[in-house]
């Protein structure tokens, strides 16, 4: 536990200094805030996988990594804090207050919420220490077996055969390499790991808004997702629902920096944030891949070519965490997984079935109304998906925010259509949490296209036509 909060409170010293001087220092320090989380996670995962793929097992190489790691990042921030003393970013800006009411009370309705989602975790954490039943089976469960692993971890892992080993290391590894590091198990290092990331998910909603909108704004769309059922419901559960809404968001929020021409988050940070959704769960490559889509159609749309540097940077930023996912699809899985699966069994047919896509439809019909006993969600679905509509309709929504949000849901409800699963069990099963993973993206867009102030660069959809 100590460790993961002291890497934590390292990051948030590195990217202080890293990071461009905009606006004021509450600003920066929340960005910083929302980066560390899997700034640390992504680096510590990624440090175990591939020591283990190189044959340094156990707790010593992992100590020595770390150890430099630490240093590493001590001198970037150093040298950054010399050479950058007073430079600034593409723009400067005081940011935007509102109205003095409107910012008084938004901000303590946040203030509220969050505090009641804190006394939630702490009440229900210790009547469920491990998490949910999928954490037991897989997150937590896996990286308790590849603790205990002696030697070569490969061979253990592939024995796991009914519990989604083909689900990538980014979170399970992040928890062995700190476990490794300290030299015991304990149950609070995947409790705070868990919890860095819905702090990392409320610090980006905020800072994100705040950017392009104003704080008031800012803060009444943070307490909409921390006033959230659904998020109250899977805050303990220690899966990677919440930990994927988080990694959207964030890369949301830096690739639309890029869009704009106006980058505050360094692409290379953007990069590696995008990258990690392919290292974190198989629809990862999915949610990457609809976001980098909707970039470069958004940027069609708006006629003005993309500026190929930060693209390239956050590509090269991204191998990293796609390599370790195609080498740990390659030497820690056997039989492919699920997505072997998919292709080999009647792939065909299953595109071709309308009655799957009736279904799908329905579930969804069911999942986003609020008079169909699922209070969970409220009217927000309904309310978020009329937003964009109008945004669209209307001509005024940011591009890159709609179709980021249209695209990513699109790909991941279409992939059902193919699950190798009965298709029924499966959205129950897990519709919820999809539209889980979706949910901050689609309160972000929806603010935007209500309060956005600042459409310069940003690609609304009118200027195209």
């Amino acid at each position: 536990m100590s460790l993961v909060v002291g890497l934590f409170v390292w990051a948030v010293l590195v990217l202080w200094f890293v990071l461009p001087r905009t606006g004021d220092w509450l600003s920066r320090l929340l960005t910083a805030v929302a980066w560390a989380p899997l700034l640390v996670s992504g680096l510590v995962s990624l440090i175990y996988f591939f020591l283990q793929q190189s044959g340094l097992y156990g707790a010593g190489p992992v100590r020595w990594a770390l150890a430099t790691l630490i240093v590493a990042g001590v001198g970037l921030a150093i040298w950054s804090a010399r050479r950058l003393p007073g430079t600034r970013s593409h723009r400067s800006e005081t940011p935007r207050r509102g109205s003095v009411v409107a910012l008084v009370l938004f901000h303590l309705i946040l203030a509220g919420t969050g505090l009641l989602l804190a006394d939630h975790i702490l009440r229900l954490t210790p009547v469920r220490p491990y998490g949910a039943t999928d954490a037991i089976a897989m997150w937590n469960g896996h990286a308790r077996v590849l603790v205990r692993a002696e030697g070569d971890p490969r061979p253990t892992y592939r024995l796991l055969k009914h519990s989604h080993p083909d689900y990538p290391l980014h979170i399970k590894g992040a928890v062995v390499g700190v476990t490794l590091a300290v030299g015991h198990e304990h149950v609070r290092t995947a409790q705070v790991l868990h919890l860095l990331f819905l702090l990392g998910l409320t610090a980006g909603l905020y800072q994100c808004l705040a950017e392009r909108t104003d704080n008031a704004v800012a803060a009444a769309a943070t307490s909409v997702l921390l006033a959230s059922p659904v998020v109250w419901s899977w805050s303990t559960a220690q899966c990677a629902d919440i930990p994927m809404a988080y990694l959207v968001l964030c890369s949301f929020w830096g690739l639309s920096g890029i869009f704009a021409g106006r980058w505050r988050i360094p692409p290379l940070l953007v990069g590696f944030g995008w990258g990690l959704l392919v290292w974190t769960k198989v629809e990862g490559v999915l949610l990457a891949g609809s976001l980098l889509l909707a970039l470069l159609v958004a940027g069609w749309v708006r006629r003005p070519k993309l500026e190929r540097r930060p693209l390239t940077t956050l590509l090269a930023a991204a191998a990293l965490p796609v390599l370790a996912n195609v080498l740990f699809k390659r030497d820690w899985t056997s039989g492919g997984g699920v997505v072997r699966r998919v292709l080999t069994e009647d792939l065909g047919d299953k595109i071709v079935d309308p009655s799957r896509w009736m279904l799908i439809v329905s579930s969804l019909a069911d999942q986003v109304n609020p008079l169909r006993d699922h209070p969970i969600w409220g009217a927000f679905w309904l309310l978020a998906a009329a937003i964009l509509i109008w945004g669209i309709l209307s001509r005024r929504g940011p591009a890159f925010a709609i179709a980021a949000a249209a695209l990513a849901t699109t790909c991941l409800l279409s992939s059902y259509v193919v699950t190798p699963y009965p298709l029924a069990w499966q959205l129950a099963s897990s519709l919820q949490r999809v539209l889980l993973q979706l949910f901050p993206l689609w309160i972000v867009a929806a603010g935007l296209v209500l309060f956005e102030t600042d459409r310069a660069g940003n690609g609304e959809i009118g200027e195209a036509v």
